[in-house]
């Protein structure tokens, strides 16, 4: 995929000036997915907690990675949303500029991670991790 391509070529242009705190939600089926914070090497998260609660499907169990990302981690600082707008009872996608989404995409083959810990509390799964850049080309997700 050629967008997929682009975004690779991205990597290492962008470095954390300071560690940050990312959240990412999602809505698993199965808890042996829980491991499975993204399809493929792109993982999308989010500055603001609030936001990235509205990616829970509510189907199944809602699961919400906090991520403590170090200094010197290459990411992507997406300032643009795909939103999908209704009109005349038609669904759309729309490219949506300045959006509030604060979105941050990492890299996961060239992430390290350390699970700092794991709760369930009423069907929701909190999983805090560690992550930094990864030396290697070898990903721990």
């Amino acid at each position: 995929d050629v967008i997929r391509e682009k975004l690779n070529c991205l990597y290492g242009k962008i470095l954390l000036l300071n560690d940050m705190v990312l959240f990412r939600c999602s809505s698993i089926k199965d808890k042996k997915n829980i491991s499975k914070i993204s399809i493929g090497n792109f993982i999308s998260t989010s500055t603001d907690f609030e936001t990235a609660e509205n990616f829970f499907s509510y189907d199944g169990l809602n699961v919400t990675y906090v991520i403590k990302v170090k200094s010197g981690t290459p990411v992507l600082v997406i300032p643009y949303s795909v939103k999908l707008h209704i009109k005349d009872n038609q669904k759309i996608l729309k490219v949506v500029a300045n959006d509030d989404q604060n979105e941050i995409i990492l890299f996961k083959k060239h992430l390290k991670v350390e699970l700092e810990k794991q709760e369930e509390e009423n069907d929701e799964i909190f999983i805090c991790i560690n992550a930094s850049a990864l030396d290697k080309t070898k990903s721990l997700l």
